[in-house]
Parts: C-alpha cells; structure tokens; sequence
C-alpha cells in the first residue's frame, strides 16, 4: 500500500498504544489530556482514533463538523494523510496537536499490514503518535497494536477490568511489546477502603506492569460529555503531564491522594 507522507519530517516519533480491557474506563479522555500535556512540553503530536466503527474523538474535541476525510479513506487510498489531518482548535494553546478520525466502517485496522504500513510512513513526522485503540482483546485491537512501539493500558479498580488489563499484557507481550505501563483511572481511595476493592498494590500484583500514573476518581470530571471540558479540569491536566513527564524518563515520584 502507497500511503502520502507527510511534508515535514523530523525526530524519530514514538508510535504508543493506548487501550483497555473494557470500555468506559476513560481511555479517551485520557488520550485527549497525554496530547494536550505532551504539547505542552512542545512535542508535535499526532492522535490516531483507531477505534473503528465508534468514531468519538473528534466528537470529543469538537472538530467533528471539520471532519472530511477519516482512517478509512486513508487506508484505502481515497484520500492523502494531509488530508485527513485534524487541526484541534482548542488544544493550539499547548502546541501542536493533529487528529485522523475513526472510520464508521470496520475492518481495515485489523488488516494490520495496512495500519502498520500507515503508521510506520508517518510516526517520524511527529514525536508521539497516540493510536487510541478499541476496547478488549479483538481484531481491531491486534491491528492497531500491531503498528506500536509501546504501549498504555488504562484500567479502573474492579476486579473484570484488571483481569482482563492482565490479558492485555500477555496479548502485548506475545506481540512484542514487553515494556507496556499500567495507569489506574478513577481511584477513589475511600470507596477502594469501604468496598474492599482492589487496592494499587493488588491491581499491579495481578497485572504484572509497571504503573506510571494514579487518576483519582472526581465527579466533576466524570460527569461531563465533553473532553475539551474535561481538559480544562487544572487538577486532571496537571496529574496527566506527570505521566507524560515519566514516558519521556523524568524522575517524578508517585504520590496518591487518600482523600
């Protein structure tokens, strides 16, 4: 497959997954804040929704009525990458951040020799790609994590989520991917205590990866629709560039609030 590159090429990019075991764990709205705090450390950043048949992202950042051109015109050569490149309007404050929407067809991310094509012609344009995958182990999820250097998984603190966070692994690793780091969303301390639920320790215990980032649990947060409301949530932003501050190998320490 001929994919048109991108004019501009630069530093060696950084092609990460970003999944999880189910849906509804925050795994976009997570990926919308790494960009935005990526930016922000001036990094040129390119979010994938490879989430085929869904299609929320541009919804999410609300450039869904600039949306022309998706993954799938690409894949299947109706379109050129530049075309299909998103401005986010809201997030040029923190940098430079571009987005190829999810398709509403499926099929083409789990042929992965295409995917992996596209992406291993574009990732050195920018510094990070962050492919937003489905949910769970599937198809969809093999081809997208097919065309990773590394990869994230997020998972809240119930007890089907971090079984299948530790399947995640083992499919990663199986595939190459031995480094994979583990981020817990939506943690609330007192609730884990009062419930008896999985505690940190237990959840890396059973997932057997290295957790890089503790998102406590705020219903303020979680009640809002919108991710570029959730990105101007200072408290969340600033928890996420510590995140982003380890993946680029900045020593900073992991602290929970119990509260």
């Amino acid at each position: 497959m001929k994919v048109h590159r991108v004019k501009e090429l630069k530093t060696i990019g950084r092609a990460i997954l970003i999944t999880s075991g189910k849906g509804g764990v925050g795994k976009s709205t997570f990926t919308c804040n790494l960009a935005a705090a990526m930016a922000s450390l001036g990094r040129k950043v390119l979010i994938v929704d490879a989430d085929e048949g869904v299609r929320t992202l541009d919804v999410m950042l609300d450039v869904n009525e600039s949306t022309v051109f998706d993954l799938c015109d690409i894949l299947s050569g109706e379109c050129s990458v530049a075309d299909a490149l998103i401005d986010v309007p809201f997030l040029k404050q923190s940098g430079n951040i571009k987005l190829i929407a999810s398709s509403a067809k499926v099929g083409l991310v789990a042929n992965n020799g295409v995917f992996k094509s596209l992406i291993s012609q574009i990732k050195d344009s920018f510094d990070y790609v962050l492919i937003d995958s489905a949910a769970g182990v599937n198809t969809a999820f093999l081809g997208a994590l097919s065309a990773a250097d590394e990869a994230l998984v997020i998972s809240v603190n119930d007890p089907p989520a971090i079984k299948i966070a530790a399947l995640l692994r083992l499919k990663l690793e199986q595939h190459g991917i031995h480094n994979a780091k583990l981020i817990i969303n939506k943690f609330n301390y007192k609730q884990t205590k009062r419930k008896n639920l999985p505690s940190v320790d237990e959840i890396i215990d059973e997932t057997l990866m290295q957790l890089i980032g503790i998102i406590p649990f705020d219903k303020n947060i979680d009640c809002v629709q919108s991710a570029v409301n959730r990105l101007k949530n200072r408290d969340m932003f600033d928890i996420v560039s510590k995140i982003a501050g380890r993946l680029e190998g900045k020593n900073i320490p992991l602290h929970l609030k119990k509260g």
